[in-house]
């Protein structure tokens, strides 16, 4: 088990940030339900807050305040954060 940290390279945010860019989108169907698949009019939006107005290197640090760990289980590596709980727990006898 080790330690890890969430440390995204910029580079990886500058090819997002261009492939976002990119993006060619498909057409809206007319009267399509979301049953049919994700609103295009919703995702427009939703990647124009990513590109304008989310912030990486914040929500990055917000996660790096946790006890963040790798482990190969089964030759699987596997991320978890291990926090302890702050109040003690109470248990009731039934």
């Amino acid at each position: 088990m080790s330690p890890f940290k969430i440390d995204v390279a910029p580079d990886v945010l500058i090819d997002l940030s261009r492939r976002l860019t990119n993006t060619r989108w498909a057409y809206q169907l007319k009267d399509i339900t979301w049953e049919a698949g994700t609103d295009l009019n919703y995702l427009r939006q939703l990647v124009t807050y990513w590109q304008e107005k989310y912030d990486w290197r914040t929500h990055e640090a917000a996660l790096n305040r946790f006890a963040h760990f790798k482990v190969p289980i089964d030759d699987i590596g596997i991320h978890f954060i291990h926090e302890r709980g702050k109040d003690p727990i109470h248990f009731r006898s039934s």
